[in-house]
């Protein structure tokens, strides 16, 4: 049986990610890449309560 063709390949996914915020930090450093990446999750409408909600995070809830 031959196997199909994925239409989505998650771990082509996760990779591809992985490849993108490597270069990042590499471009920016750890510390203005994790800044950079967490400023983007808090503009997103749907992560940010997610990670506002997540008590690891520590996002006062008037900063989002």
């Amino acid at each position: 049986m031959k196997p199909k063709k994925k239409s989505f390949d998650c771990l082509e996914m996760k990779n591809r990610i992985q490849a993108k915020l490597q270069r990042e930090e590499a471009k920016y450093g750890k510390e203005e890449a994790a800044r950079r990446r967490r400023a983007r999750v808090l503009a997103n409408p749907i992560l940010s309560k997610f990670f506002r909600d997540h008590p690891a995070t520590n996002v006062p809830p008037h900063s989002i």
